[in-house]
């Protein structure tokens, strides 16, 4: 794992060198125009052979329903914290933004390198189950209530409305074709695969790269902060990752990767939806550095 870690992290500082070259686009606009050709590119095509592939087992719903399981159990803490006990000393879009800190992971973009370099090419499929078929469609519908909430944007959002853009999400409905096509039995040709999985290798090295040149320099005031959603990231995820596996998840293999997936650090998703309904996006990267900095210290221990 310390080799795999250690490659993640030469990724994001090649990202962070990026930023010093001269006439090169902003952050913003290479986070915006590489996001876009990975969910619409290249991550369905990792999803659809993933889920092609995948043996029809209890995992297509355990892995799933360990991810809800961890959300609720990071959010509802937090919420306490924050929106609880915080509330007269932070502004709402700070309470927001440690909402979704500490409650969605970076499942796909870190997920798939270190569960592929720890346990190898065949647990691929989890961070799909645990991303796309859970969590992904919880910062769309929870999530995005929570940014309405706490943000400063006149946006309006209904639970129909994040429904509505889940569905439509190009990895899930490539999801949808490589499972049906599966259990299905039908044909798809091998030149085509080979084609989803040459596109599916440049999805973890691009997105940490964007992680890399996101990452701005650490703001001590904010530690005190970000600490906490770090630590119910972190900490409490694999925590309760681990015993939600215990329960419904038989594999040996597959449970560590879905615990591993339990304790990522905090979506690099989640500064889309702070920057548009108006969240502290200062804050919830800072929580992302911090969460991204610490994950190779405690998913050692996992």
């Amino acid at each position: 794992m310390a080799q795999a870690l250690l490659s993640i992290f030469l990724i994001m500082a090649s990202g962070l060198a990026f930023r010093a070259i001269p006439s090169m686009p902003s952050a913003a606009e290479l986070r915006r125009i590489i996001g876009s050709v990975v969910l619409n590119v290249l991550l369905p095509a990792l999803t659809f052979a993933a889920l092609y592939r995948v043996s029809v087992t209890s995992d297509l719903w355990a892995v799933p329903l360990v991810s809800s399981g961890v959300v609720c159990a990071t959010l509802i803490p937090a919420w306490i914290l924050y929106a609880g006990v915080g509330r007269k000393h932070l502004p709402a879009p700070a309470i927001g933004s440690m909402l979704l800190a500490a409650t969605w992971c970076n499942a796909t973009y870190m997920g798939i390198p270190v569960l592929t370099s720890v346990l190898g090419p065949d647990v691929r499929h989890v961070p799909v189950l645990f991303d796309h078929m859970a969590m992904t469609p919880l910062l769309f519908t929870i999530g995005t209530l929570i940014c309405v909430t706490y943000g400063t944007t006149e946006h309006s959002h209904s639970l129909i409305d994040g429904i509505r853009a889940v569905v439509r999400l190009p990895p899930v409905i490539a999801a949808a074709c490589g499972f049906t096509a599966n259990i299905s039995g039908i044909w798809i040709p091998d030149v085509v695969l080979s084609t989803c999985d040459t596109l599916a290798s440049a999805v973890s090295p691009l997105m940490i790269f964007v992680v890399g040149v996101s990452l701005g320099t650490p703001r001590w005031r904010s530690v005190p902060v970000v600490l906490p959603a770090t630590l119910l990231r972190l900490v409490l995820g694999p925590i309760v990752g681990s015993v939600l596996t215990s329960f419904v998840v038989t594999d040996p293999t597959i449970a560590r990767a879905t615990i591993l997936e339990s304790g990522m650090p905090t979506m690099m998703l989640t500064i889309l939806f702070a920057e548009r309904y108006g969240l502290d996006v200062d804050l919830l990267a800072q929580a992302i550095l911090v969460s991204t900095v610490l994950s190779p210290f405690t998913l050692q221990l996992l």
